[in-house]
Formats: structure tokens, sequence, C-alpha cells
């Protein structure tokens, strides 16, 4: 039931924004909204906690990445640096921004998650360059550059306000710093 309203929020607040309500939740899952509080003490608690299942999601989307025999380094690079679970396709992360008046540490947790959780692309980029597919680059800088993007992405409006969904704007950053990385064949 917990995660089964994680989810129902997490719909609600891609339709509505910051706008969606716990009455909102309730009707999505045709549950009674005292259940939720069962659950969740309010709406912030019920967000903070969908953060840590949110991003627990992607990490397990990494792992399945990392672990696929089909995939060559550069292939499990690019999709580890964009994991999405399927469920969460369809979300509209440019409005994430809208969180940082109201629930300013709900926000903060999101920008921890960004920021943190880069050890298996470390290691895949370590695996590049130690197979010549990648040159040897700061990966300190590089995490820095990615980081910086996201957090840009969903900082404030202006994605919504050109017309680029999240994912478009997703798959041109990986391809513009991927393609940075890639070894040079001469």
């Amino acid at each position: 039931m917990r995660e089964r309203i994680m989810d129902a929020a997490l719909i609600e607040f891609s339709d509505k924004g910051i706008k969606f309500t716990m009455d909102d939740v309730a009707k999505r899952i045709r549950i009674s909204k005292k259940t939720i509080y069962n659950f969740f003490k309010n709406k912030e608690v019920l967000l903070l906690e969908t953060i840590d299942f949110g991003f627990a999601e992607v990490q397990k989307q990494k792992k399945e990445i990392v672990n696929d025999k089909d995939m060559d380094i550069i292939d499990k690079i690019k999709n580890v640096l964009i994991a999405i679970p399927e469920k969460y396709k369809g979300f509209d992360w440019r409005l994430i921004y809208q969180i940082s008046e109201k629930y300013p540490d709900a926000y903060e947790k999101i920008e921890e998650k960004i920021e943190s959780d880069w050890d298996i692309i470390i290691e895949l980029i370590e695996e590049g360059i130690k197979q010549k597919k990648i040159r040897n680059i700061n990966i300190a800088i590089f995490k820095l550059m990615f980081e910086a993007v996201i957090e840009k992405f969903i900082g404030d409006s202006k994605l919504i306000q050109s017309g680029v969904s999240y994912e478009q704007a997703l798959l041109e950053m990986r391809d513009i710093m991927v393609k940075g990385i890639l070894e040079i064949e001469e």
C-alpha cells in the first residue's frame, strides 16, 4: 500500500505540480485519505519518502543495466547516466523546481540524491578508460558537470518555457557529454 501511495503521489505531482492534494492521491488509488495518513504524517513526509523510494528504484535500474551482458561499456554508461525506471518515464521531471519554495527539505534531498550514488557510473567510466574506449578524463569534473546540468534542468521552468521535455533534454545532454569522453581513434 505504501508503494501504491507513493506511485500515486508521483503521478499526481506530474499532473498537477506541487498543488496536488492528499485527496487527489486517495482518489487516484481509490482509498480513503485516512489510509494515507496511516502511512504518511503529512504531504511533506510523503514527498520525502517518495524521493527516497524513487531514487532507490533508479539505483535498481542502474544495476540491471550494469548486469546486462549484451551491452558494451559505452552503452552501459549511456544508459546508466539517464536511468529512469519504466514506470517513471511519463513523469514530468521539469516540475521539480516547484518543490523548492514550499518544501525546501524535500528539494535539498533531491539535490543530495543527484550528487550521490555515483559509484556505478564511476566504475563504468574507469572500466571504459581501461578498455581504451574512453579518454583518460577527470571523472570528478565529469560528475560535477553532469550534476550541474541535471540540477539546472529541474531547478527552474526554463525547459518548460522552451518546450523541451525532460527526457529530450536528458538524451541530448547525455549524448553531448558521452561523445566528449570517447576515445578518438586516429
